[in-house]
């Protein structure tokens, strides 16, 4: 899963200079990794392990996770001089094995993949509405999360800065429901970019000792929005703005 022959497109040639320089004065290995997670298990044998969210034709979150880090797979996904180091929910390792697993290899990076839901209650209501319901429009959006809990907290704010910009650059939609509804600190609303901070603190932002952020790459209780998310074409679109994200942060934007 590690193997990298071949650059993504052309705006990672452009980059690839700079991913070398700083690969070659860092503390970490000579060609900069990036751990990415599939969120959850597909087999969760306790908790606080689960297969995640329901979309609204009742598919299992980490399905979506998994097929999403797929991507990462090949070769043509990935950036020339980076390595990946890809772990699926499939593979059910639990959520702290996870952390002490981040924390033995020491990525340049960590990221999480998730896809969000929403309330019971908002999902019922829009339900009952029809799927061209208004009182869908606020359940949507990707969203990025870091925390100011997290050992690495600066360096992980401006990855999952960076995250949420090429996010929006691509045309995807921040979400505003967790700041909104949830209450959840957002800091920036036109990248959607959370800190996930007390009460609303992951437990993987206390425990990875490296830059570590979240992505929230849609949202599946969104019934088009979960049609959207299970093309390839938009989870390519993610792959790239995540790829762009990595190439923007090794330059050192």
């Amino acid at each position: 899963m590690m193997a990298n022959t071949q650059i993504f497109n052309f705006k990672a040639w452009i980059f690839l200079p700079f991913i070398i320089v700083f690969a070659s004065s860092s503390a970490f290995s000579s060609e900069p990794t990036i751990m990415i997670v599939a969120g959850h298990v597909a087999d969760p044998r306790n908790k606080p392990n689960t297969v995640g969210a329901k979309s609204y034709r009742g598919v299992d979150e980490y399905q979506f996770n998994d097929e999403l880090l797929a991507l990462f797979s090949e070769s043509k996904n990935q950036i020339r001089g980076v390595n990946y180091h890809l772990l699926f929910a499939t593979e059910n390792v639990e959520l702290r094995a996870r952390s002490r697993l981040a924390n033995t290899r020491l990525p340049t990076l960590y990221l999480e993949i998730h896809h969000d839901a929403a309330r019971r209650i908002d999902r019922e209501k829009a339900t009952a509405a029809g799927v061209d319901s208004a009182l869908w429009n606020p359940i949507q959006g990707f969203s990025v999360h870091y925390s100011t809990d997290s050992e690495e907290a600066i360096l992980s704010r401006r990855f999952a800065r960076l995250l949420g910009k090429t996010m929006a650059e691509s045309g995807f939609i921040p979400n505003q429901y967790l700041a909104n509804i949830v209450r959840m600190k957002i800091e920036d609303r036109e990248i959607g970019l959370y800190n996930r901070v007390r009460p609303h603190g992951l437990y993987i932002f206390r425990a990875i000792k490296v830059p570590v952020v979240v992505l929230e790459a849609g949202n599946i209780a969104h019934p088009r929005e979960e049609t959207r998310l299970s093309e390839e074409y938009t989870r390519l679109k993610v792959v790239e703005s995540i790829n762009q994200a990595i190439i923007r942060y090794l330059s050192g934007e």
